[in-house]
């Protein structure tokens, strides 16, 4: 095994962070969008934003997220399966990632596309 220089180290872990937190800010957003249609905003304008966002920002820095982890997990001395913490929140991020790809971009869509036929409130 080569070892991995610092600079590589830090800068896979400087990608991971901006894209970790990138990826928490486009879910408060979606979270904004949906308690805004809950409060009664107009969902016609409210779900074509929310699946824009989530299609075009949210679920590509999830696979981001997800990629930059492993390959930063595999260069570093922390391994994938060497310690438990790094395994377990792969395990979630994959997990999430499943979630946000195939049940939460679908349905996003679904109800943009829904938007303007829901009863305003």
């Amino acid at each position: 095994m080569t070892r991995t220089p610092p600079t590589v180290r830090k800068a896979l872990l400087t990608l991971h962070l901006v894209t970790s937190l990138g990826w928490l800010g486009a879910d408060l957003v979606l979270l904004a969008l949906g308690v805004a249609v809950l409060r009664g905003a107009d969902a016609d304008a409210v779900y074509p934003v929310a699946a824009l966002i989530g299609t075009t920002l949210f679920a590509p820095l999830a696979v981001a997220v997800w990629v930059i982890g492993v390959a930063s997990a595999l260069l570093t001395p922390w391994r994938l399966f060497r310690y438990r913490w790094v395994l377990v929140k792969l395990l979630i991020t994959t997990v999430m990632v499943g979630l946000v790809l195939f049940l939460l971009t679908p349905n996003l869509r679904a109800a943009a596309d829904l938007g303007a036929a829901l009863p305003a409130r």
